[in-house]
Protein backbone atom coordinates (compact mmCIF):
# COMPACT_ATOMS: atom_id res chain seq x y z
CA UNK A 1 0.00 0.00 0.00
CA UNK A 2 1.35 3.45 -0.83
CA UNK A 3 2.24 6.09 1.75
CA UNK A 4 -0.69 8.35 0.96
CA UNK A 5 -3.28 5.61 1.57
CA UNK A 6 -1.68 4.64 4.88
CA UNK A 7 -1.59 8.21 6.15
CA UNK A 8 -5.13 8.79 4.92
CA UNK A 9 -6.37 5.73 6.84
CA UNK A 10 -4.65 6.87 10.05
CA UNK A 11 -5.97 10.41 9.60
CA UNK A 12 -9.53 9.15 9.27
CA UNK A 13 -9.23 7.42 12.65
CA UNK A 14 -7.80 10.53 14.27
CA UNK A 15 -10.54 12.71 12.81
CA UNK A 16 -13.14 10.52 14.54
CA UNK A 17 -11.40 9.81 17.82
CA UNK A 18 -13.45 12.31 19.81
CA UNK A 19 -16.78 11.31 18.25
CA UNK A 20 -18.02 8.38 20.33
CA UNK A 21 -20.86 7.34 18.02
CA UNK A 22 -18.64 7.18 14.94
CA UNK A 23 -15.79 5.40 16.73
CA UNK A 24 -18.19 2.80 18.14
CA UNK A 25 -19.52 2.21 14.63
CA UNK A 26 -16.00 1.44 13.45
CA UNK A 27 -15.23 -0.76 16.47
CA UNK A 28 -18.20 -2.88 15.43
CA UNK A 29 -16.22 -3.97 12.35
CA UNK A 30 -14.00 -6.34 14.33
CA UNK A 31 -12.15 -7.04 17.56
CA UNK A 32 -9.00 -8.82 16.33
CA UNK A 33 -6.64 -9.29 13.40
CA UNK A 34 -4.24 -11.92 12.13
CA UNK A 35 -0.53 -11.26 11.93
CA UNK A 36 2.57 -13.22 11.03
CA UNK A 37 5.80 -12.00 12.68
CA UNK A 38 7.74 -13.37 9.71
CA UNK A 39 6.41 -10.37 7.79
CA UNK A 40 9.13 -8.42 9.60
CA UNK A 41 12.74 -9.49 9.20
CA UNK A 42 14.30 -6.75 11.30
CA UNK A 43 15.17 -6.94 14.98
CA UNK A 44 13.08 -4.11 16.42
CA UNK A 45 12.08 -4.82 19.99
CA UNK A 46 8.73 -3.10 19.53
CA UNK A 47 6.05 -3.06 16.89
CA UNK A 48 3.70 -0.09 16.53
CA UNK A 49 0.09 -0.99 15.70
CA UNK A 50 -1.84 2.01 14.38
CA UNK A 51 -5.64 1.95 14.09
CA UNK A 52 -7.00 3.33 10.85
CA UNK A 53 -9.97 3.25 8.53
CA UNK A 54 -9.26 1.79 5.09
CA UNK A 55 -11.99 1.03 2.54
CA UNK A 56 -14.47 2.06 5.24
CA UNK A 57 -13.21 -0.69 7.56
CA UNK A 58 -11.44 -0.68 10.95
CA UNK A 59 -7.90 -1.77 10.11
CA UNK A 60 -4.55 -1.89 11.92
CA UNK A 61 -1.27 -0.90 10.32
CA UNK A 62 1.77 -2.57 11.91
CA UNK A 63 5.31 -1.26 11.53
CA UNK A 64 8.55 -2.07 13.41
CA UNK A 65 9.56 0.84 15.64
CA UNK A 66 12.85 1.11 13.76
CA UNK A 67 11.04 2.29 10.62
CA UNK A 68 8.56 4.58 12.36
CA UNK A 69 11.00 7.48 12.13
CA UNK A 70 11.66 10.51 9.92
CA UNK A 71 14.59 8.69 8.31
CA UNK A 72 12.08 6.43 6.54
CA UNK A 73 9.70 9.22 5.51
CA UNK A 74 9.82 8.17 1.84
CA UNK A 75 9.88 4.39 2.31
CA UNK A 76 8.01 3.58 5.55
CA UNK A 77 5.17 1.98 3.58
CA UNK A 78 7.55 -0.82 2.55
CA UNK A 79 7.63 -1.90 6.19
CA UNK A 80 3.92 -1.66 7.00
CA UNK A 81 1.67 -4.72 7.28
CA UNK A 82 -2.04 -4.01 6.74
CA UNK A 83 -4.30 -6.03 9.06
CA UNK A 84 -8.08 -5.64 8.64
CA UNK A 85 -10.09 -6.52 11.75
CA UNK A 86 -12.53 -9.39 12.02
CA UNK A 87 -14.77 -10.61 14.82
CA UNK A 88 -13.66 -13.47 17.03
CA UNK A 89 -15.52 -14.33 20.22
CA UNK A 90 -12.44 -16.13 21.55
CA UNK A 91 -13.04 -19.19 23.38
CA UNK A 92 5.00 -11.49 30.13
CA UNK A 93 2.61 -14.68 29.29
CA UNK A 94 -0.59 -14.34 31.13
CA UNK A 95 -2.84 -17.14 32.39
CA UNK A 96 -5.51 -18.31 29.99
CA UNK A 97 -8.37 -17.23 32.23
CA UNK A 98 -7.05 -13.65 32.50
CA UNK A 99 -6.55 -13.38 28.73
CA UNK A 100 -10.04 -14.69 28.05
CA UNK A 101 -11.50 -12.40 30.71
CA UNK A 102 -9.89 -9.34 29.12
CA UNK A 103 -11.04 -10.29 25.62
CA UNK A 104 -14.53 -11.00 26.91
CA UNK A 105 -14.57 -7.62 28.68
CA UNK A 106 -13.84 -5.92 25.36
CA UNK A 107 -16.52 -7.89 23.49
CA UNK A 108 -19.06 -7.08 26.17
CA UNK A 109 -18.21 -3.49 27.09
CA UNK A 110 -16.33 -1.85 24.19
CA UNK A 111 -19.22 0.47 23.31
CA UNK A 112 -19.64 1.70 26.88
CA UNK A 113 -15.88 1.94 27.34
CA UNK A 114 -15.31 3.89 24.10
CA UNK A 115 -18.05 6.41 24.89
CA UNK A 116 -16.68 6.99 28.40
CA UNK A 117 -13.08 7.14 27.18
CA UNK A 118 -13.88 9.70 24.49
CA UNK A 119 -16.29 11.87 26.44
CA UNK A 120 -14.77 11.76 29.94
CA UNK A 121 -10.99 11.56 29.55
CA UNK A 122 -8.36 13.95 28.24
CA UNK A 123 -6.62 11.23 26.20
CA UNK A 124 -9.66 10.04 24.27
CA UNK A 125 -9.48 6.83 22.23
CA UNK A 126 -6.14 5.14 21.51
CA UNK A 127 -4.02 6.29 18.56
CA UNK A 128 -1.48 3.46 18.52
CA UNK A 129 -0.47 0.34 20.42
CA UNK A 130 3.13 -0.54 21.25
CA UNK A 131 3.58 -4.33 21.24
CA UNK A 132 6.72 -6.08 22.42
CA UNK A 133 8.16 -8.35 19.72
CA UNK A 134 8.38 -11.12 22.35
CA UNK A 135 4.59 -11.46 22.22
CA UNK A 136 4.81 -13.11 18.81
CA UNK A 137 6.11 -16.61 19.54
CA UNK A 138 4.75 -18.64 16.61
CA UNK A 139 4.45 -18.18 12.87
CA UNK A 140 0.80 -17.12 12.72
CA UNK A 141 -0.73 -15.10 15.53
CA UNK A 142 -4.10 -13.59 16.30
CA UNK A 143 -4.23 -10.22 18.05
CA UNK A 144 -7.38 -9.34 20.01
CA UNK A 145 -8.48 -6.02 21.42
CA UNK A 146 -9.09 -6.35 25.14
CA UNK A 147 -9.84 -4.37 28.28
CA UNK A 148 -7.92 -4.87 31.50
CA UNK A 149 -8.90 -3.65 34.92
CA UNK A 150 -7.23 -0.52 36.24
CA UNK A 151 -5.38 -1.80 39.30
CA UNK A 152 -4.71 1.75 40.51
CA UNK A 153 -8.40 2.59 40.33
CA UNK A 154 -10.45 -0.65 40.34
CA UNK A 155 -13.65 1.33 39.98
CA UNK A 156 -12.46 2.85 36.71
CA UNK A 157 -13.88 1.60 33.40
CA UNK A 158 -10.83 -0.29 32.09
CA UNK A 159 -7.62 0.19 30.10
CA UNK A 160 -7.32 -0.66 26.39
CA UNK A 161 -5.17 -3.70 25.81
CA UNK A 162 -4.07 -6.18 23.14
CA UNK A 163 -3.79 -9.94 23.66
CA UNK A 164 -1.60 -11.97 21.29
CA UNK A 165 -2.82 -15.55 20.86
CA UNK A 166 -0.08 -18.01 19.95
CA UNK A 167 -1.34 -21.42 18.81
CA UNK A 168 0.66 -24.57 18.11
CA UNK A 169 -0.50 -28.09 17.29
CA UNK A 170 -0.62 -28.95 20.96
CA UNK A 171 -1.29 -25.77 22.93
CA UNK A 172 -2.68 -22.26 22.94
CA UNK A 173 -1.01 -19.55 25.01
CA UNK A 174 -1.38 -15.81 25.41
CA UNK A 175 1.05 -12.91 25.68
CA UNK A 176 0.40 -9.35 26.76
CA UNK A 177 3.32 -6.96 26.57
CA UNK A 178 1.42 -4.10 24.97
CA UNK A 179 0.61 -0.49 25.77
CA UNK A 180 -2.07 1.78 24.37
CA UNK A 181 -1.00 5.33 23.47
CA UNK A 182 -1.96 7.89 24.62
CA UNK A 183 -1.05 8.28 27.43
CA UNK A 184 2.57 8.88 26.60
CA UNK A 185 5.40 8.08 28.96
CA UNK A 186 9.10 7.20 29.25
CA UNK A 187 8.71 4.10 27.05
CA UNK A 188 6.36 5.78 24.58
CA UNK A 189 7.31 9.38 23.91
CA UNK A 190 5.46 11.65 21.49
CA UNK A 191 8.36 11.69 19.03
CA UNK A 192 8.47 7.87 18.86
CA UNK A 193 5.53 7.76 16.45
CA UNK A 194 6.39 9.38 13.14
CA UNK A 195 3.38 7.97 11.28
CA UNK A 196 1.09 9.54 13.86
CA UNK A 197 2.79 12.88 13.29
CA UNK A 198 2.22 12.55 9.53
CA UNK A 199 -1.42 11.56 10.03
CA UNK A 200 -2.13 14.55 12.27
CA UNK A 201 -0.40 16.93 9.87
CA UNK A 202 -2.60 15.74 7.00
CA UNK A 203 -5.90 16.38 8.84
Amino acid sequence: MNREKIISALSKWNELRFDAAKIIKRLEDGNCFAFSPSDFDDESQYIHAYPGIHDNWFTFFLIPAKYDTPEYRETFNQYVTVCPTIWNLSSGRIPDFIARERMHRWNTHYKTWAKKQIEETADGIFQVFVINREDFEVQDCQVNLALREDLVDPLAQAIADMIVTNKTDTEVFYDDFSKAVPPYGPTAAVNDFFLLELAMLSE
